[in-house]
């Protein structure tokens, strides 16, 4: 068992470093000034950027969100609706309670679940999941990848939409 549960952190943690290298990485380069023989640019009346959400609940909610790098056949979801959320922890299905709040933060609490027995792998992943998603502070939605910050680190997420 103690090595089974070894691999499972090494994978974890050889996730969370993809992750952290692929969605961590460093901004571009600032473009060079224009050359002094370009004439100036013409003057353009300013644009209102896109109005954002002012409630950022509303890129989480009613998308189904898929936990990257679970393992295989042990697919976790998310589904997040009006204070309820609930999907797949990769051998049961569960269900609980969520608040946002305007700056991002999350709590979800009262989570319930079945209690059907899988392969001890899928198990104790399963078990740290929603640990995890109890423990959850705040969340990021950018496009179609969502973070969601725990006490045991980010937990990185694909809409499936």
């Amino acid at each position: 068992k103690i090595l089974i549960v070894g691999v499972i952190i090494a994978a974890l943690v050889g996730v969370y470093a993809v992750f952290s290298a692929v969605f961590g990485g460093s901004p571009e380069p600032p473009s060079p000034p224009p050359a002094a023989t370009e004439a100036p640019p013409a003057t353009v009346a300013p644009t209102q950027a896109p109005e954002q959400p002012t409630d950022p609940s509303e890129a989480l909610e009613g998308r189904k969100w898929m936990l990257l790098g679970a393992l295989p056949d042990a697919e976790i979801t998310a589904t997040f609706v009006r204070g309820k959320v609930a999907g797949s922890a990769g051998c049961n299905d569960y269900s609980g309670k969520y608040q946002t709040a305007s700056d991002a933060s999350i709590k979800i609490s009262d989570l319930k679940g079945g209690r059907m027995a899988c392969d001890q792998p899928i198990m104790d992943q399963e078990l740290n999941f929603l640990s995890a998603l109890e423990s959850a502070t705040s969340f990021l939605v950018q496009g179609d990848q969502m973070t969601l910050n725990t006490a045991s680190g980010p937990l990185q997420f694909q809409t499936t939409d």
